[in-house]
């Protein structure tokens, strides 16, 4: 071990207890408690995004959305709900949208570029994740506009 080692740490703490004690650091709000918080990163090389809240977890691949809940540990298994690649239509006349696009990070928000213009986005909140699309123009066409996803789950069948 190299011997200046200790010395720097001891100069160094020696320099931080001859400064004047009072913070100069202001609070800039209200505090809040770390279980109210979510966050959203690069998960591995090229493998996504992954958000998380208190209470669950959020995979957005180029192959779909997988939501995790946190079950406790009474539930003898991991749980997921998993959304497909969505499709979208307008009166019956399906939209072309880009199945392939990836997941791109915008703070807490995991975006998927489905077509010109048309926005497919997570926001990861601290207590769950909120799905919307956003379109800069009327889609073409008259009617409903429909956009389906294929749910796959291990929670089973609804009982109601």
């Amino acid at each position: 071990m190299d011997a200046t080692g200790p010395f720097v740490a001891l100069a160094v703490a020696a320099s931080l207890a001859a400064q004047d004690p009072v913070s100069r650091i202001r609070a800039l709000g209200a505090l809040q408690a770390v279980a109210h918080n979510s966050g959203l990163q690069a998960h591995g090389a090229g493998d996504g995004l992954v958000g998380v809240g208190a209470d669950y977890r959020a995979w957005f691949r180029d192959q779909g959305v997988r939501y995790e809940p946190a079950l406790g540990t009474a539930a003898p298994t991991t749980q997921y709900v998993t959304l497909s690649v969505p499709a979208v239509s307008r009166g019956g006349k399906a939209l072309a949208t880009d199945a392939s696009a990836s997941p791109v990070q915008h703070e807490r928000v995991a975006s998927y570029a489905r077509a010109a213009g048309v926005e497919e986005r997570f926001d990861v909140q601290p207590d769950g994740v909120e799905l919307t699309w956003t379109f800069a123009a009327r889609p073409a066409g008259d009617g409903d506009l429909v956009v389906r996803y294929a749910v796959h789950t291990s929670l089973g069948e609804p009982t109601a």
